[in-house]
């Protein structure tokens, strides 16, 4: 259930990424997929530096939340940053 949500966002999140990229709507999808896989990928390394440090299965949560927690507040300082209306 958690995957459906997880890639349900993704449509709606390359619309807006092709709507505010006008001229350039290659590289920002490009850009975004690439930010996916990145996000993918430190995901799972930093998920599993707790288990290779010898805490259980259950650590890597906890460092999903610290990073979702993460994204979360780099969005609002985008959104705050940003001069423009998103939408």
């Amino acid at each position: 259930m958690t995957g459906f949500f997880a890639f349900s966002l993704v449509a709606p999140l390359q619309i807006l990424m092709l709507q505010t990229a006008k001229g350039a709507e290659v590289l920002a999808s490009a850009a975004m997929q690439a930010s996916f896989n990145i996000g993918n990928a430190l995901g799972a390394f930093l998920g599993g530096l707790p288990l290779i440090a010898g805490y259980d299965f259950a650590t890597p949560n906890l460092v999903g939340v610290g990073m979702s927690l993460v994204g979360a507040a780099l969005v609002i300082i985008f959104i705050k940053c940003n001069s423009y209306k998103i939408i």
